[in-house]
């Protein structure tokens, strides 16, 4: 079980004896005791094994640890009658009301620098790690105030020191000492302070510092598991301003352990906006008994805005977290990865190829990282290999795309940092310091290529391109009627005139010409007919980027009239490759 112990200064002062009681507890009072140390010793216990360290100048020790050595303006001399600190303790112990052991501790004036930093070191030395403090400032003069919060500080982070209470005995509150000698004693009635809620607040801002500069919220979860009453004003809202803290810390943790993990398709689906409405929510519950805290509060607030829920490019805010958090081979993992995710994503919404780009499926993901490393290197169509030949009508398509040819090469130089440092600097001899820069400067071109593209999208298809020999004006009108039935709209696109002397790659050319041509006017699907190696060529291609291709069946009609063989071609549907 932790020790408990009792940290209080002693003055030099004649203390005028009156009644201490707990702030908004008149009933706590003790009568009649002239110093705060044996009102606090009997309002807050202390048992065996625990200990009370009073912490005491030359002069302090002579005057008010000591009994009979008060400054005497008769003689001059300090020799004045009183009852020292030591004797009421002692009698304390006889009585069995304190159990404690009392160290008197000696200390410097502390007139000068080294003086205080003589105090610190004596104080500090006789924490135990673990120990629960309580410490009294009540006489803590000069600069004794702020040395205690910084030893506090100091102690909670090196020590694992909790602070119970910090006592003020607001003596001052009843007049001057002159005064006070002259009231009745039973209006004596001093409150006792307990500033303990500064120290949470330094740990509160510990753990916002933390999670903010670090994404830590170790400390943030540690403290919300903790009562925060010493902060709040309205005791009432303890219980729900708590369940709204260890709600915030579940979801920072969950957040900051997905970084960390490289969990990019979580973060995908992580309630963002839950996270925000609960920080809202403390801040407004708590406006008006945790002012210092909400200013904390808006501190995470500001960490989490850049995400948000639904957003295509969460991977980018979480490159950007590791990067400023360090978490370097995360954040190499998380650009390569999170791009793939955002292009899958990309070339799906503008209905290419449909159902093929599913992000979560190896495929996709392979293709296009393939198809990015070939436009870095420049490999001609007649050297690609895998599943970039696979797929070779595809990537024709894509890799046309000006955003893709620009990623390429910062892409291609990522990949090959990230092997590197996921082989941990054993193939290779490039100093660590060199990866930071470089997952930057891959972040900012790759975010700059991006954000510009991230919200483009296609029109709508606009109908049935008709792409043969016959223009719609010359079309039946029931071919007519039943195109614009089916497609709302027609337009041409007059059929290419196909030397039969063309070789295969020239053929090639030609198709891919139309293809670029056909894929810019967007139609929902397109009539195709004519010389029957180009159209077999071009169906292939469009087909394979979920573009439906059709051709118009007729049925013959053989007539005679007056004497001769007629045949007419009568329309009866568009009927799909």
């Amino acid at each position: 079980m932790p020790r408990k112990i009792f940290l209080s200064f002693l003055g030099t002062n004649a203390y005028v004896p009156c009644n201490y009681y707990w702030e908004h507890q008149p009933e706590s009072r003790v009568d009649n005791v002239q110093y705060i140390q044996e009102a606090l010793l009997r309002m807050h216990p202390f048992g065996e094994g625990d200990t009370c360290y009073f912490f005491l100048t030359e002069l302090a020790h002579k005057t008010n640890w000591q009994s009979d050595g008060l400054f005497n303006p008769a003689t001059k001399k300090y020799d004045g009658q009183n009852d020292g600190l030591l004797k009421r303790l002692s009698l304390m112990k006889q009585d069995g009301v304190l159990a404690a052991n009392l160290v008197p501790v000696s200390i410097p004036d502390g007139f000068t620098s080294e003086e205080v930093w003589t105090i610190f070191d004596r104080i500090f030395s006789r924490l135990q790690n673990g120990d629960q403090l309580v410490l009294d400032v009540t006489h803590a003069f000069r600069s004794l105030p702020m040395l205690a919060m910084v030893l506090i500080s100091y102690a909670k982070a090196i020590k694992q020191v909790e602070v119970e209470a910090i006592y003020y005995g607001a003596f001052e509150k009843l007049g001057l000492a002159a005064q006070v000698r002259n009231m009745p004693l039973e209006e004596r009635n001093a409150p006792v302070l307990d500033l303990k809620s500064f120290s949470e607040l330094q740990n509160w801002t510990t753990a916002a510092h933390d999670f903010v500069h670090y994404g830590n919220p170790s400390l943030w979860n540690k403290l919300a598991k903790k009562e925060t009453g010493g902060l709040l004003t309205k005791v009432s809202e303890q219980h729900q301003l708590n369940v709204i803290l260890r709600r915030i810390g579940a979801k920072m943790e969950y957040l900051s352990q997905n970084i960390a993990t490289n969990r990019g398709g979580h973060l995908l689906n992580f309630p963002f906006s839950e996270l925000q409405d609960d920080l809202d929510a403390f801040m407004k519950n708590a406006s008006d008994s945790l002012l210092p805290v909400n200013a904390i509060i808006e501190q995470v607030q500001d960490k989490i805005r850049p995400f948000e829920q639904g957003s295509r490019l969460i991977w980018l805010e979480a490159v950007h977290w590791c990067i400023k958090h360090q978490l370097i081979p995360q954040g190499f993992s998380q650009l390569q990865e999170g791009l793939l995710t955002f292009l899958c994503q990309y070339y799906d919404s503008r209905g290419i190829m449909a159902g093929f780009f599913n992000w979560q499926k190896v495929e996709p993901r392979n293709f296009i990282n393939a198809l990015l490393n070939i436009l870095d290197s420049g490999k001609k169509e007649n050297e690609w290999t895998g599943i970039v030949a696979k797929h070779s009508s595809l990537a024709l398509t894509v890799m046309h795309d000006p955003m893709l040819k620009n990623l390429s090469k910062p892409y291609s130089s990522l990949t090959k940092s990230r092997n590197d440092i996921m082989h941990g600097g054993y193939t290779k001899t490039k100093k660590a310091c060199l990866f930071y820069a470089e997952l930057n400067t891959y972040y900012e071109q790759i975010r700059k290529e991006v954000e510009a593209h991230a919200g483009d999208t296609l029109a709508p298809p606009y109908g049935l391109l008709n792409l043969s020999n016959h223009p719609v004006d010359r079309w039946p009108d029931r071919q007519r009627q039943v195109a614009i039935q089916q497609f709302s709209d027609i337009q041409d696109l007059p059929f290419p005139a196909i030397d039969p002397l063309l070789t295969p790659s020239e053929l090639e050319m030609l198709v891919h010409e139309y293809f670029e041509r056909v894929v810019a006017l967007n139609p929902a699907a397109v009539h195709l007919m004519g010389e029957m190696t180009f159209t077999f060529a071009l169906v292939q291609r469009l087909k394979a980027i979920g573009i439906p291709c059709v051709a118009s069946t007729t049925e013959r009609i053989a007539e005679e009239r007056d004497g001769q063989k007629v045949v007419t071609f009568r329309f009866v549907q568009f009927r799909a490759y």
